[in-house]
């Protein structure tokens, strides 16, 4: 399950709601508006896949291309939660 966020004068609402159903070794890929000053998402992650399942979200400029500092990478989240 794929939810966003976007937060307006401190009202959290909901922009993007989508169930992905994703078979074993598949890529999904999806864009969705984000060009807001606050904005939030959440990726919940279930079935007999889960422990094998990986999230990864990169922020795009205004021509379309990555932008490193908008990125959320599952190895770099990994090594975090390690941390902690």
């Amino acid at each position: 399950m794929l939810q966003g966020f976007y937060n307006l004068d401190g009202i959290r609402t909901l922009y993007v709601s989508e169930l992905l159903m994703i078979d074993p070794n598949q890529i999904v890929n999806k864009e969705y508006f984000a060009d807001l000053d606050l904005f939030e998402f959440v990726f919940t992650i279930g079935g007999d896949a889960e422990e094998d399942t990986a999230v990864f979200v990169w922020g795009k400029n205004e021509i379309g291309q990555l932008v490193t500092a908008h990125r959320l990478i599952y190895s770099e989240l990994e090594e975090v939660m390690v941390v902690l």
